[in-house]
């Protein structure tokens, strides 16, 4: 009875990890479709609002909720504070700040925050037309990765499972 109890938590363990898997996967492309509202909004803001960068943020913070909104809103806090640094700079500054401290969304990976990092490389030195076409060259390669993963999501998610629930009876077997 005991063994049988055991070989059925591995299994549901298994599965459990599986499926985990294959929502981080959804969380990823949720993460993409969020970082493209953020470059769209933010080429509004430099467009047709004809806002400095650290307004610019803190505009958007406001519209993004969750970690990608703190990490914004903490950029143009230290765009304010900070005197000699880059862009580039405080923005690895803030995403370090705000990842590796907790991670409250728990579902960013350093793809996302790379993007933002990318941003940060991108902008804060050039004119507005040219900061636009930045923003508009980044916009068009964050749209590739989640056309990309659109394609193979489906696929990937039913292999996490399987490998899961496949990897939960393997284990149950072994310690059978």
């Amino acid at each position: 009875m005991l063994k049988m109890a055991a070989s059925l938590l591995l299994i549901l363990g298994g599965a459990g990890i599986g499926y985990a898997r294959s929502r981080e996967i959804t969380e990823r492309e949720k993460n993409l479709e969020i970082l493209l509202q953020i470059l769209f909004f933010l080429k509004g803001e430099i467009r047709c609002g004809n806002s400095s960068l650290p307004d610019a943020f803190r505009e958007i913070a406001a519209k993004i909720s969750g970690f990608f909104g703190t990490i914004l809103r903490d950029a143009a806090q230290e765009m304010e504070d900070t005197g000699g640094k880059n862009l580039e700079e405080i923005m690895g500054f803030c995403i370090q700040r705000n990842f590796y401290q907790g991670n409250p969304g728990g579902s960013q990976r350093k793809e996302e925050m790379e993007i933002l990092r990318t941003l940060g490389r991108r902008l804060g030195y050039l004119d507005r037309e040219m900061q636009i076409k930045q923003i508009e060259l980044l916009e068009t390669d964050v749209e590739e990765q989640r056309r990309q993963l659109r394609e193979k999501m489906p696929e990937q998610k039913k292999i996490c499972q399987s490998l899961g629930i496949m990897g939960g009876i393997l284990l149950a077997v072994l310690f059978w």
